[in-house]
């Protein structure tokens, strides 16, 4: 006997369109308009305009990609951001975010726009760009000296079109960069090790303050060994950084998880880079409004919780001209 569900189902298929062999509605789905905001005084007022234009034109390229267009079964909502850049980079131009949402439709439940489309639902896959930003090329930092936060990136990551395609945390982030022109710089060997050293000092300092509050035998003698310890290391590492050639003191430090030392060879298969923001990588002299620097995030396929738009929207990303995109860079 069929269910009463069972005898609606066609009814509501037919109401809003049909079931397509990927398990979306056959029925149009509704785009958003591009919802704005800035934060803080990122440019002058006069130049919010250019750079919201072109957060929106690549809104547009994206959704006029075979992959998203036309739109059936899913809606699409955007929003975009212009925001001020860290102090450490000033002078740079101004950052900028925008973000495309792709949702199910679903006819018993989504509302109409007025273009008779239907509107999403709950929650979807994103593709997320970014503009002058630097952050958005690294996860958590790995170390901090004082000169501030390290991070850590693939030494030979995978490539789409040419450009690197780094995995951070659940995304694929793919990195439209100017030719020539790097945006991290490396931490050296000789900066890691100074600041490991500079770690360790302060480290000893602290247990030295607790020794001299000890009132017991037995915290001083363990207190004892472990500065003893401490400064073991310490003696260990500037004996390294003193043995260095000024070749590798300059040379980038490297890590990879099979490493046993102070560093990794970097031709070794998984290694990263440690690296930070290079300030000098935005060119001076061009406005606030210019876009020097590109990424384009998107949910590695490990983590695909919707499967049918995790990957529709993987394939918006690979069909976009990125070569052209990389040429428009100011």
């Amino acid at each position: 006997m069929r269910s009463r569900f069972a005898c609606l189902l066609p009814g509501l298929l037919l109401a809003g369109g049909a079931l397509a062999a990927d398990g979306l509605i056959d029925a149009p789905g509704a785009v958003a308009p591009v919802g704005f905001d800035i934060q803080g005084s990122p440019l002058p007022k006069a130049q919010v305009p250019a750079l919201r234009g072109r957060l929106e034109r690549l809104l547009g390229q994206l959704r006029g990609t075979p992959a998203l267009a036309p739109l059936r079964g899913f809606a699409i909502n955007q929003s975009a951001r212009l925001f001020e850049q860290p102090a450490a980079l000033a002078g740079a131009p101004s950052g900028g975010w925008a973000h495309l949402l792709v949702r199910r439709i679903d006819p018993a439940r989504s509302e109409r726009d007025p273009s008779g489309a239907w509107r999403g639902l709950g929650e979807g896959p994103a593709i997320e760009l970014r503009v002058n930003d630097q952050a958005a090329l690294f996860g958590y930092g790995v170390g901090k000296d004082a000169l501030g936060d390290y991070y850590q990136l693939a030494v030979k990551p995978r490539r789409l079109q040419g450009m690197p395609v780094l995995q951070i945390g659940s995304k694929d982030v793919v990195v439209v960069h100017k030719p020539g022109r790097k945006p991290f710089a490396h931490i050296s060997r000789q900066r890691y090790l100074e600041g490991l050293i500079a770690g360790e000092h302060a480290h000893i300092a602290l247990l030295q303050k607790q020794l001299a509050e000890a009132t017991d035998a037995e915290s001083r003698h363990q207190l004892e060994q472990f500065i003893h310890q401490w400064q073991g290391s310490v003696a260990q590492k500037q004996a390294s950084l003193n043995g260095m050639s000024e070749a590798e003191r300059r040379s980038p430090t490297c890590q990879s998880s099979g490493s046993r030392g102070l560093f990794a060879a970097c031709g070794e298969p998984g290694a990263v880079y440690y690296v930070t923001f290079a300030p000098d990588y935005f060119q001076p002299g061009l406005p606030p409004s210019s876009v020097q620097l590109l990424t384009i995030s998107v949910v590695n396929k490990g983590f695909l919780n919707d499967r049918v738009l995790g990957l529709k929207l993987r394939e918006a990303v690979a069909q976009l001209d990125l070569p052209a995109l990389q040429r428009s860079l100011d």
